[in-house]
């Protein structure tokens, strides 16, 4: 179980959200505040579950604060296949990624630095695009 703060779309901060993350089959639980208990997410990995309960969150105007919602986080293929999801790049324009970089989802990051789902994958779409572009 892990905790993380939150944050709602107009920045407010302060406020702990406790999940409860569940391996084979994976899926995320929202445990408290009591009025979020409803919110679960399942996937074939961790970071599906992640981003399905942040979508079920952003409904109710909560943006995490962890890494993995920074639009400049995202896992390749073979980290998110050998990290079931849980681990992500912090990804820097123009910079290969290396495992310094390698960050937990769920690790803390300031209100200023997080996005929603939809932001974050026009981020990467935008990246991708970018590196393809260089070609």
């Amino acid at each position: 179980m892990g905790k993380t703060e939150i944050v709602n779309v107009a920045g407010v901060t302060g406020e702990e959200l406790v999940l409860e993350v569940a391996s084979h089959p994976f899926s995320i639980r929202v445990l408290e505040p009591g009025n979020l208990a409803s919110i679960e997410g399942v996937g074939d990995d961790v970071l599906d579950c992640f981003l399905d309960v942040r979508s079920q969150l952003e409904e109710h105007g909560i943006l995490l604060c962890c890494m993995g919602a920074r639009p400049d986080v995202w896992p390749s293929g073979m980290l998110r296949q050998f990290s079931d999801g849980r681990k992500a790049y912090l990804q820097r324009e123009g910079v290969r990624t290396t495992e310094d970089d390698v960050v937990d989802i769920f690790a803390p990051a300031d209100a200023a630095d997080v996005v929603t789902v939809r932001e974050q994958r026009e981020a990467l779409r935008r990246r991708f695009q970018a590196m393809k572009d260089r070609r």
